[in-house]
């Protein structure tokens, strides 16, 4: 409860074992780290950080993310992330990792109601169900080995995902590659 900081270079952990609420009053993070896995972090207003990092924690975010790298893994378990209906969250490197059964949920904190996705640039997701979410104001989401629970505009969830493996030659443009 309650605690200051200089943002600069600083990192900021969450960690515990119960439940948590941030209200960050308009302060921006440098480095915000999530660690308390199992549990929820409830994030009150917009969150804005350099580098957000969620290491398998439920996370509700009220106001959005205003971010510029936002990495989040599952690999402790199947975790959920609820956005603000209606906001806005703005990510320039965007990642989620999810893995097989080990998926990353993202909703609206009031279903069939969107929340906005604007990434700056091309993002990197894998293993999440995804409902309500409108990525238009930025570049498509070509998610893999992932769900489309509905409401979504810009995510291609049918997408072919290419891996260049160099095994038949060095040339990228090589298609038995």
């Amino acid at each position: 409860t309650g605690g200051s900081f200089l943002r600069a270079t600083s990192t900021v952990r969450l960690d515990g074992v119960g439940a948590q609420s941030v209200t960050s009053a308009g302060a921006a993070f440098y480095t915000l780290i999530v660690t308390n896995s199992g549990r929820t972090v409830t994030f009150s207003d917009v969150v804005t950080a350099e580098t957000l990092r969620d290491e398998s924690v439920h996370m509700t975010f009220s106001g959005g993310i205003t971010g510029t790298h936002v990495r989040v893994y599952s690999s402790e378990g199947a975790i959920t992330l609820s956005f603000g209906a209606s906001t806005i969250s703005q990510v320039q490197d965007l990642f989620l990792l999810g893995e097989a059964g080990k998926i990353i949920t993202l909703v609206s904190s009031a279903p069939a109601t969107q929340w906005d996705l604007n990434l700056l640039r091309r993002p990197c997701v894998r293993y999440v169900n995804v409902m309500d979410s409108d990525a238009g104001g930025g570049q498509a989401v070509h998610p893999y080995m992932s769900t489309d629970s509905g409401n979504n505009v810009n995510w291609d969830f049918v997408a072919t995902v290419l891996a260049w493996d160099g095994s038949a030659s060095t040339d990228f443009s090589d298609a038995a590659n």
